[in-house]
């Protein structure tokens, strides 16, 4: 956790424009699109100037930011479509919870795209949308393939984007993200089959800080996903004047999306927990095996030392002592004692 993630916005009041993220300012401007059944202008990046020139009434406008750094634009973005500076705060507070919330005619929706990986372990990035009448707001912290997949699905007239209106595109994309959670759950499912197995079958050694790594992951996709879904539940019971009854059969499945994910998860917590289990018994198991093996040493050492302790007493008169043959004699008998315990330890284990 970076130093200051939740402290930039200290004692500022309400509605401070303050990018609370970690990428840098990136390249300024946005990529415009606006398409209908009849025309079609292909996502292209631009100035925000030039964008707001190419609207379109009737059609639907997409306006697509990569680098939500440049506060400049997203303020700029704000006074033009009459944007709440309380959602455009959360539009630049990469910490904020996953939401769903209407505001003076505009629908917003916040969510975080997750991956992970196995060595730099889960990222999350800040995501959100602005639905308004005949347009789309997008707002992300990095550049990623949303515009490409939208352009190849505008160019090959895919599906029924350019038939609906900006609904429908909205639709598009926070589907498109919901299904990266379904990428996340593979790859987080295949560090844990791993783990498991090691720990089963003794493939390598695991240790206590890869489990709590992995778990600490888990956590963080339920505190990022489980708002997401509760949201997406509100939604689909009170619905939006902004979304089409043709839409929202559509954001019905991206809640039944979201609830496939959320049985996911808790097998995951289950198994998590077996896992812990399997871990510490495994650790059981192997303290045992050490104490058998000191057990072992210690009753074949304990008559040996019992005689050397015998015979290494400074008595004048000891028989044995003035035997020719005392020294092969004790050595003898140490060796047989030896010997003999270790057959019948060995035997009886």
């Amino acid at each position: 956790m970076s130093k200051g993630k939740y402290t930039k916005k200290l004692g500022l009041p309400p509605g401070s424009l303050i990018y609370t993220g970690e990428y840098p300012v990136q390249d300024s401007g946005v990529i415009f699109a606006s398409y209908s059944n009849d025309m079609l202008s292909l996502p292209e990046r631009m100035s925000f100037e030039k964008a707001v020139k190419q609207y379109s009434p009737g059609n639907c406008n997409w306006y697509h930011v990569t680098g939500i750094a440049d506060v400049e634009l997203i303020e700029k973005m704000g006074k033009h479509f009459s944007i709440h500076p309380l959602l455009l705060e959360d539009i630049l507070n990469a910490n904020h919870q996953p939401k769903v919330e209407e505001v003076d005619g505009q629908l917003f929706i916040t969510l975080k795209l997750l991956s992970y990986s196995g060595k730099l372990g889960l990222q999350a990035e800040h995501i959100s949308f602005i639905l308004g009448k005949d347009y789309l707001l997008s707002f992300r912290e990095k550049q990623g393939g949303l515009a490409d997949m939208i352009t190849s699905r505008l160019e090959k007239n895919s599906g029924r984007i350019r038939s609906l209106s900006a609904d429908y595109l909205l639709y598009v994309l926070v589907d498109s993200l919901v299904d990266q959670f379904f990428v996340l759950i593979e790859e987080l499912d295949d560090s844990v089959g791993k783990i498991e197995s090691d720990l089963l079958y003794e493939k390598a050694k695991i240790r206590a800080g890869q489990i709590l790594r992995l778990k600490r992951d888990f956590i963080l996709v339920r505190r990022h996903f489980l708002p997401l879904r509760d949201e997406f539940r509100k939604l689909i019971a009170g619905g939006s004047p902004l979304l089409s009854k043709e839409s929202m059969i559509y954001f019905n499945d991206v809640y039944d999306h979201l609830q496939q994910i959320t049985q996911t998860l808790d097998m995951f917590r289950e198994q998590f927990l077996g896992i812990m289990d399997l871990y510490i018994a495994n650790n059981d198991l192997r303290m045992n095996i050490v104490m058998k093996r000191l057990s072992v040493v210690s009753t074949i050492f304990l008559p040996l030392t019992f005689l050397v302790g015998v015979y290494g007493m400074n008595f004048r008169h000891m028989p044995e002592l003035e035997w020719q043959y005392g020294y092969l004699a004790l050595w003898t008998l140490l060796i047989t004692t030896a010997g003999g315990l270790a057959w019948y330890l060995r035997r009886k284990m």
